[in-house]
């Protein structure tokens, strides 16, 4: 890809320049309860939206996953299934005016429907690869948070959101990279009993203590380290809390999360350039002078000024010593000469005794020469990958050098995909287009590479006519 420099304009790729922008899927807002939207809710809608968001799931997976889908969302529609049966004819009552059992069974159902529309929602716009992986960690978390079928303490621990910077799922990270895990729900402030600890499990049953830092807002930060192996961690986090305003005592709850594979597009690049620079000269071409001693006729004649090959007419000047009433009738630029079509006129004055006409000046004409060879060039194979939709920039600083000019770039950017064949991709066009694309910005020398959309722009997941989700 071609472009040069006077015409250059800013490619945009939807996203402005960003050092890394991982996830498209929006987050939820720090301290803002995860539940406020379904206490909002009737009885009856939250379980239709229950209902709705399992069959989105199922439909959002796809037939391969159909059967894993089910399992999935079955403590969910358990929850549905559970306040329905509860509430009776109270359906057009708010959640939030429930007591009793209804009270608990509402507060279950609340939970269950948070994760499940969260994690519907990343399966409609964000679909990496990773569905099947995915699946079992959202429905063990849903198990867990509702719990269907033994005792359910309304007051207890719950994660009820879940959410990194390097994945667009819920309750996910990708491996090898360290992550801040941000988590939010009920029961999770840690008041002045002391601060929360946590301890993530490995595949291979050692476990380690992470980083937990209560936010004082209800939400508590998990400071993760990078998880080589992909798979399913659990973690159990400890809460602190005031019992009976004066003692304190300790609380449990746990989550999964799925570490996915590292972030599967490679990056290549090369950037070549032709600079410019361009000189001025100043050039004498040439007297003229003609003097006219007739007495009846003036003289016309013409001459051509030009300047050495290999430089183009920029403007000129004449210097003139003498111009007795001279017309000069014509100057055209021809090129890189002038030509002047000049009347001297006769003498005049009684028996032609006027004095003699004539011109007598010099042509200086302005030149410039513009010399071009090839410029810097930096040629890449970036050590960050691209997690899908993300994106990232890399400052190039291509220095043309003293008194040159970055006339014309040659972009070239390709990403290698997982199953490793190399495909370019081209300026603009936004990351949801399915084939990524790069930004250029000739000013900062600074170019941002966007991976393939994970945030689909077309179908939903509950369309028919969506494609399978095996295509990025």
């Amino acid at each position: 890809m071609v472009y040069e420099a006077r015409r250059v304009r800013r490619f945009s790729a939807a996203f402005g320049h960003v050092a890394t922008a991982l996830s498209l899927c929006a987050a939820p807002v720090a301290g803002q309860d995860p539940l406020d939207d379904a206490r909002a809710a009737t009885a009856g809608q939250v379980i239709e939206r229950l209902r709705d968001a399992s069959e989105g799931i199922v439909r959002g997976a796809g037939p391969t996953l159909r059967d894993s889908a089910v399992s999935a969302v079955a403590s969910v529609r358990a929850a549905a299934d559970h306040l329905e049966a509860v509430i009776g004819d109270r359906r057009d009552v708010t959640t939030r005016d429930l007591d009793g059992d209804a009270e608990r069974a509402a507060l279950r159902a609340m939970v269950a429907l948070t994760i499940a529309e969260d994690f519907a929602a990343a399966l409609r716009t964000c679909l990496p690869e990773d569905v099947a992986n995915l699946l079992a960690s959202f429905g063990e978390n849903v198990r867990r948070m509702v719990g269907i079928g033994r005792e359910w303490s309304g007051d207890a621990p719950r994660v009820v959101r879940a959410t990194s910077t390097t994945g667009p799922f819920p309750y996910t990270m990708r491996a090898g990279i360290p992550d801040t895990l941000s988590l939010a729900g009920t029961g999770l402030s840690t008041d002045s009993c002391g601060p929360a600890t946590a301890t993530i499990a490995f595949p291979d049953g050692t476990r380690s203590e992470v980083v937990a830092m209560g936010q004082g807002d209800g939400t508590v930060a998990l400071g993760l380290p990078p998880l080589p192996e992909p798979g399913t961690y659990d973690i159990e986090l400890r809460l602190r809390r005031r019992r009976l305003l004066v003692f304190c005592g300790s609380e449990r709850t746990s989550l999964s999360i799925n570490v996915l594979p590292p972030a599967p597009f490679g990056i290549r690049y090369t950037v070549s350039t032709t600079r410019a620079i361009t000189r001025e000269i100043v050039w004498n071409a040439g007297e003229l002078k003609r003097a006219n001693e007739s007495c009846g006729e003036a003289v016309t004649a013409a001459s051509v000024f030009r300047l050495p090959e290999g430089w183009t007419y920029a403007s000129h000047e004449w210097i003139v010593y003498l111009d007795s009433g001279v017309v000069r009738e014509h100057e055209r630029v021809r090129g890189n000469a002038v030509s002047v079509q000049y009347r001297v006129p006769a003498r005049g004055g009684s028996f032609c005794g006027g004095a003699i006409r004539m011109i007598h000046g010099r042509m200086e004409i302005r030149g410039v020469q513009t010399t071009t060879e090839p410029g810097p060039s930096v040629k890449g194979e970036f050590g960050r990958r691209l997690d899908f939709g993300g994106s990232l920039t890399i400052p190039l600083g291509l220095d043309a050098g003293e008194g040159w000019d970055i006339s014309e770039w040659t972009i070239d950017v390709r990403l290698v995909h997982p199953d490793g064949s190399v495909h370019a991709i081209q300026p603009g066009g936004g990351s949801g287009t399915g084939a990524g694309s790069f930004d250029w910005d000739p000013v900062t020398g600074e170019l941002t590479i966007s991976a393939p959309g994970g945030c689909r722009t077309g179908p939903r997941a509950d369309d028919p006519s969506r494609p399978h989700h095996g295509s990025p």
